[in-house]
């Protein structure tokens, strides 16, 4: 009995030791037929790790060490959030509960610090392990120096944009096709249009009607560029503009992809060049007036002298000549002609204004009245 029973828990200790072995083998064999893949892991020019669902590290490629700065053994069993940058240790409890609902963010810029202290940001994607539960597969690389050119670029952008809304002439771009891609504030003042109703309309709207493809000549006459060109365009009333346009082509190479044209409203200076011309014209009118003035002064001045002289001497022959005679005839004629002239010459003495009357056919003369 004992013999059959130690027989049978030697069965038992050969089949598990079998089954075993077996494990074992095809452990072994699935290890080598996985190995080529571990390489890719250990060669990967992106950094890879592995964690469990509470964030710990579990396996880390020379790629993640080299970016993180830290060994093999300092990064295993660490938890992810220790890399994080102070400002985003949040971030690491929110992936965690993320992770327990199925979902596995990518493309997630995270600031990490690196060993030495400085910090890197890392672009990262996160997935589940096939076959493994509660493991969570990283990789990332770093983007440090592409998102501090991305955060230059769009500082750049925003200040041009900010020079171009600001700019008090009206800026508008458009592409080769005539689709306009850039309208300022200033185009908004000039057009009574907003930015929204533009963009993406053909830029020949804005301009009468052959102007646009004038204004275009124009700049490929002039070598890509026109300056100081006297135009109109079309505000939404319908009302015609007068504007001075700049313009120019935009290469990319040799090649032209748009164009950019300045416009300077010239309405408030057209107003203030018919105002000018008004106050010249009221001017000249006074000038004109003053210069009647003195001249029928002065002229009622030297007149004045003659005409006592003739009427003294009409009335001197009136009193010496008989009445019956002819002579006395002609003495009176004189004196009365004498007096109507003496009349003019008051009038022109006190003549402060200068205005015409129409006379024979299509002349005029002063009226003295």
């Amino acid at each position: 009995a004992i013999a059959l029973r130690n027989a049978r828990v030697l069965q038992s200790l050969r089949d598990q030791t079998q089954q075993v072995t077996v494990a074992r083998f095809e452990a072994e064999r699935r290890l080598k037929s996985l190995q080529h893949y571990a390489d890719f892991f250990e060669s990967s020019a992106d950094g890879i790790v592995v964690i469990d669902t509470d964030g710990r590290l579990l396996f880390s490629n020379p790629k993640a060490r080299e970016i993180t700065g830290y060994g093999e053994e300092e990064l295993r069993g660490r938890p992810l959030g220790d890399l994080f940058a102070s400002e985003d240790v949040g971030l690491a409890k929110d992936l965690r509960a993320a992770f327990a609902q199925g979902h596995f963010p990518r493309g997630v810029d995270i600031r990490v610090r690196r060993k030495e202290g400085s910090l890197l940001t890392l672009s990262i994607n996160f997935s589940s392990v096939l076959r493994e539960e509660g493991v969570v597969l990283c990789n990332f690389r770093d983007v440090t120096a592409e998102r501090a050119v991305e955060a230059e670029l769009v500082k750049t952008r925003n200040f041009l944009r900010r020079v171009i809304d600001s700019s008090v002439d009206a800026i508008v771009s458009a592409d080769m096709r005539g689709r306009v891609l850039v309208f300022n504030r200033a185009a908004e003042r000039i057009y009574g249009m907003s930015t929204g109703e533009i963009l993406g309309t053909n830029v020949r709207a804005l301009y009468p009607s052959g102007i646009a493809e004038s204004v275009m000549k124009a700049i490929r006459q002039g070598g890509g560029r026109v300056e100081g060109m006297r135009t109109e365009v079309v505000a939404v009333d319908g009302e015609r503009v007068p504007v001075t346009v700049s313009a120019a082509l935009l290469y990319e190479g040799d090649t032209p992809v748009g164009s950019v044209g300045i416009f300077t409203d010239l309405r408030e200076k057209v107003r203030m060049e018919q105002k000018l011309a008004e106050a010249q014209e009221q001017l000249l009118a006074q000038e004109r007036q003053a210069i009647v003035a003195e001249l029928a002064g002065a002229a009622a001045h030297e007149l004045n002298q003659p005409l006592t002289s003739v009427m003294g001497y009409a009335e001197l022959l009136r009193r010496k000549l008989d009445v019956e005679s002819p002579g006395f005839a002609a003495a009176e004629v004189i004196f009365k002609e004498a007096e109507r002239m003496a009349e003019i010459v008051r009038k022109i003495g006190k003549s402060t204004k200068y205005e015409t009357k129409s006379y024979v056919g299509q002349a005029r003369i002063w009226d003295r009245d």
